[in-house]
């Protein structure tokens, strides 16, 4: 109880209504419902819930109008149940860009599908950022020689991707604490960590871990923001670059658990992830590649949307789409599929001038529908069907009513399947066609879910935007593996979990350790053949230590001792002045 107490929030339904001015403060107690993207027939409504703080007023735009009868007695619906007949299909074309994969012939291999997205100029970007707010962390304290960071030193671009290895095999086997993935317990040691990262370096990096430094401005809210935002729009761009998606595409929100204190956190009570960071996603519907999303932070993402005179879940649609045509000049034909929360009039004759068709599940009191459509008397199996031009209002009752909204759809059934009765006979099952569609292409969003929380790295965090970095992460490798699935080069397919068990592989082969306990590692390569000045010292507390290069313990005699390290490297290897030092900075095996 206590918790809770300490956890009190106002709480605001998001009650979307697309009347252009008119404020309708009653409407914010209703109960607002939405149909799940899956399953129409036998799904449970959801509700959507945005958290504001308890400081923060809001007003609520109305959908309903007040003038509905005068609406419903002048309008031009007509009643096509019976018969019903649609000629203004548009032919689908992206010009003169082909569907599928836009990658280069050569790309056959895990790592090289990954890199399309988290490129070497982003790994670059993200290496640098780190080492500077790393410094940030280490001069702005008193550094005690216990300290994690005490022996700090820059990370390198091979450590970073292979850091980005180690994150996508935690959540291959999840453990409770992060630190018990370098457990020597009999029960619990898995050596694949510590031959590639000491548990203290590995939690540098992770602590360490920046995406972008930010200007001190008087906005908080806009630094905070512009710490992910830069990520995320290269991921998207990245995204439209390599795919383009069929015919049939799909626009839900997807939600990344949090539950930390940011003005833009949402609530949605009936969704796995009650409290979290929410995104907007169009996806293909048939792989589940998510082709462009964008991350909801609060009114400056309301603000940057297109078609500001239009209701913000319209808006949502439309800004997705025009990135979509962005990125595919001239294209035209694709059809749309929401969920009830998006759908309304106004949204299908937008799209229908953008040359795009929708269809998706609506909301009966959404402003334009007539007051036959509100609540039909239907028995299981019937249906009810309007037309007004290229619009098609359907309502369809199996275990309740269903209300639909097409601008590309008849209200003609058809067979979807058998079904089987008391006396095991088979009978055919029948639904309208646009239901049917609906509940195969809807289900793009929900594939792509489920491909990320399979193996998703999933930690508490109070930093919202890392939240965000790992989703980004995530989406990355699932779009890789269906861009590895449709691409023709690749021949024997590997599953979800063999390409990321192969992608890892790939990402650590560069510092991964494979010498005997006590021999020299050779994993600083990179760092040793820079062809940067390096400079050699005695050691600082007088010590000796075997040559790197002519030292050999397992023939009798062969221990040669120095007291001269590389001041430089940061193994602070032991080497003797003169040809030891030359061939250890200049030649790949070192060794004699």
């Amino acid at each position: 109880m206590a918790k809770q107490q300490g956890r009190q929030r106002t709480t605001v339904r998001n009650t979307v209504f697309e009347s252009d001015d008119s404020v309708c403060l009653s409407d914010i107690e209703e109960e607002f419902q939405r149909t799940s993207a899956s399953g129409i027939e036998s799904s449970e409504d959801s509700e959507n819930v945005v958290t504001f703080r308890q400081s923060r007023r809001i007003n609520r735009i109305c959908d309903t109008s007040e003038s509905n009868n005068e609406m419903d007695q002048n309008s031009d619906w007509q009643n096509v149940t019976e018969n019903d007949t649609y000629s203004g299909y548009i032919a689908f074309s992206t010009r003169n860009k082909v569907q599928g994969p836009q990658v280069p012939t050569d790309c056959i291999t895990p790592l090289q599908f990954f890199s399309l997205f988290f490129t070497d100029e982003l790994i670059s970007k993200i290496t640098t950022e780190t080492n500077l707010y790393a410094q940030q962390i280490i001069s702005g304290r008193e550094v005690s020689m216990h300290s994690l960071w005490h022996n700090w030193y820059e990370v390198t671009a091979v450590e970073m991707r292979a850091f980005l290895g180690v994150i996508i095999n935690m959540g291959l086997m999840p453990v409770h604490d992060i630190k018990d993935y370098w457990s020597k317990k009999f029960n619990a040691y898995i050596p694949f960590y510590n031959n590639i990262f000491k548990r203290q370096r590995f939690l540098q990096i992770f602590w360490a871990l920046h995406l972008e430094t930010t200007p001190q401005t008087g906005n908080r809210e806009r630094i905070s923001v512009d710490k992910v935002a830069h990520l995320l729009n290269y991921l998207d761009k990245k995204f439209r670059q390599h795919f383009v998606p069929a015919q049939n595409i799909a626009v839900d929100e997807s939600t990344v658990g949090f539950k930390g204190r940011v003005s833009f956190e949402t609530y949605n009570p009936k969704k796995p992830n009650k409290w979290g960071l929410r995104l907007y996603v169009l996806a293909d519907s048939l792989s589940g590649y998510v082709y462009t999303f964008f991350s909801y932070f609060g009114k400056q993402t309301t603000n940057a949307l297109i078609h500001p005179d239009l209701p913000i879940t319209s808006r949502i649609v439309l800004h997705l789409y025009n990135n979509l045509q962005q990125s595919i000049p001239g294209a035209k034909g694709y059809h749309i599929y929401t969920d009830r929360l998006y759908t309304s009039i106004i949204l299908g004759e937008r799209l229908l001038n953008l040359q795009c068709h929708l269809t998706g599940t609506v909301m009966t009191n959404r402003k334009g529908i007539p007051l036959s459509m509100k609540s039909p008397k239907l028995r299981i199996g019937e249906t009810v069907a309007y037309r007004k031009e290229e619009t098609l209002l359907l309502a369809w009752r199996d275990k309740r009513v269903v209300s639909m909204l097409s601008t590309g759809g008849t209200s003609r059934y058809q067979i979807v399947g058998n079904r089987r009765a008391g006396n095991n006979r088979a009978r055919p099952v029948l639904k309208p066609s646009i239901i049917a569609e609906y509940n195969k292409n809807m289900g793009g969003i929900d594939l792509a879910d489920q491909y990320t929380s399979t193996y998703c790295f999933l930690r508490k965090t109070l930093k919202w935007w890392r939240k965000l970095f790992f989703w980004g992460l995530e989406v990355s490798i699932i779009n890789a593996y269906v861009l590895y699935k449709a691409c023709p080069n690749t021949t024997k397919k590997l599953s979800h979990k063999q390409f990321r068990e192969k992608l890892v592989l790939d990402l650590v082969e560069n510092i991964r350790v494979t010498v005997k306990r006590g021999e020299p590692s050779s994993s600083d390569k990179e760092q040793r053949l820079d062809g940067k000045l390096h400079i050699i010292t005695l050691h600082p507390q007088n010590k000796h230590k075997d040559c790197a290069v002519c030292s050999n313990r397992k023939v009798p005699g062969g221990r040669k001792e120095t007291s001269y390290i590389c001041e430089t490297c940061d193994r602070k290897p032991g080497l003797h002045v003169g040809q030891c030092f030359k061939r250890y900075h200049t030649m790949v095996n070192y060794k004699l």
